[in-house]
């Protein structure tokens, strides 16, 4: 007998705790600067930690907008560079004969593990059922809230099958309430004054 894994989605409160603890660790110097950026670009790119970990500076292609991962789970595919994730390779600093973007703490290393990491930034926003993997489910279920389709979803997370983002689906039922509640409550405010908030 085999358990279904659990699925486990970030709320916008959580995602701001997140970011002020990680804020925090910043200022004071309480956690290497380069598992700070790993974690920020997970949930910014919904990436695999493996992806990010392994991210070298020549995978960075500025002029598309691109980030050219060589070594997927399911092969070589391409992640969109947004603003918020040039703001946070911006801010890393680069060391010559280095090619990895998250360095390690011995030189010329990368950063190979985040769990410890991780684990600081459960104890300090009291998130301890989360795990790191959730901020990869919780890309998704953000997008899916912002309307965005599974096909679309899936090749952002760099799904090799469909079905494999299909476990998303029941998100698009609650956004689907979502939408129909706030588009029938805008019409029941011209159609029904008064009676709009009982609805």
């Amino acid at each position: 007998y085999r358990a279904t894994p659990r699925e486990r989605f970030l709320t916008p409160d959580e995602f701001r705790r997140i970011g002020d603890a990680l804020k925090s660790f910043e200022t004071e110097g309480k956690m290497q600067p380069s598992a700070i950026a790993a974690i920020r670009l997970l949930m910014l790119t919904g990436c695999r930690s493996d992806e990010i970990l392994t991210l070298q500076w020549d995978d960075i292609d500025r002029a598309a907008r691109l980030i050219r991962l060589r070594d997927s789970k399911t092969g070589p595919r391409m992640v969109p560079l947004t603003g918020p994730v040039l703001t946070v390779l911006d801010g890393i600093e680069r060391q010559d004969g280095v090619p990895w973007v998250l360095r390690g703490a011995k030189p010329k290393t990368r950063l190979t593990c985040l769990s410890w990491h991780w684990r600081k930034v459960r104890e300090a926003t009291g998130l301890e059922d989360v795990r790191l993997h959730d901020c990869r489910h919780s890309y998704a279920s953000r997008a899916l809230a912002l309307g965005e389709g599974l096909p679309v979803i899936g090749r952002l997370l760099g799904h090799a099958r469909v079905g494999t983002t299909a476990k998303y689906a029941h998100l698009v039922r609650d956004a689907e309430k979502a939408a129909a509640a706030r588009t029938g409550g805008s019409i029941a405010a011209w159609i029904m004054p008064g009676d709009a908030e009982a609805a």
